[in-house]
């Protein structure tokens, strides 16, 4: 049960899922599964669409919501509460963007795939996200300053996104 509970759980999930995901798409039954991508779920005649559409629409929004509220909540009573504490995590997502991009226009430029380039991005983000769930929580409750009697921790995970990535109700 403490493994659940563990800031690296996220990340071990996140990483399990990524290699099945390589394993199945590079195996025989890959092509099975992208055909299922083409198979249309809904409501006939009120709204049809298929599973890769709701997996690319309802899914990342579901997540963008949960990265936008979290990044709020960091914001505004969390961590990153002024410039100062915001400036360092600032510059190292816009190099969590830019940075892929680059290293896939590296091998990419010139050819047709180069216009692939948002997938790397969106990626890093989802990886990004998952080590910042756990590390922004494992200091709150490890730190020094933190006691049975302070405002300043993290509850247990309560919820989960599409990615399994568990979220933490931080308090300051």
């Amino acid at each position: 049960m403490s493994l659940l509970r563990s800031a690296r759980f996220p990340a071990i999930m996140l990483l399990v899922a990524a290699a099945a995901g390589l394993i199945i798409a590079n195996s025989p039954i890959g092509h099975s599964v992208q055909e299922l991508q083409h198979t249309y779920v809904g409501i006939p005649g009120v709204f049809e669409l298929s599973v890769g559409h709701w997996i690319a629409d309802g899914l990342l929004a579901l997540f963008f919501f949960v990265v936008a509220v979290e990044l709020q909540f960091e914001l505004t009573n969390g961590q990153l509460n002024s410039a100062r504490k915001a400036l360092q995590p600032a510059i190292a997502a816009a190099g969590g963007v830019i940075v892929p991009i680059a290293v896939y226009l590296a091998f990419a430029w010139g050819t047709e795939s180069a216009d692939g380039w948002p997938i790397p991005t969106a990626t890093d983000i989802a990886f990004a996200l998952a080590r910042a769930c756990g590390s922004f929580c494992s200091r709150s409750r490890s730190s020094p300053t933190s006691s049975a009697s302070s405002s300043s921790r993290c509850s247990s995970p309560t919820a989960s996104t599409s990615l399994s990535l568990p979220l933490r109700q931080c308090s300051s």
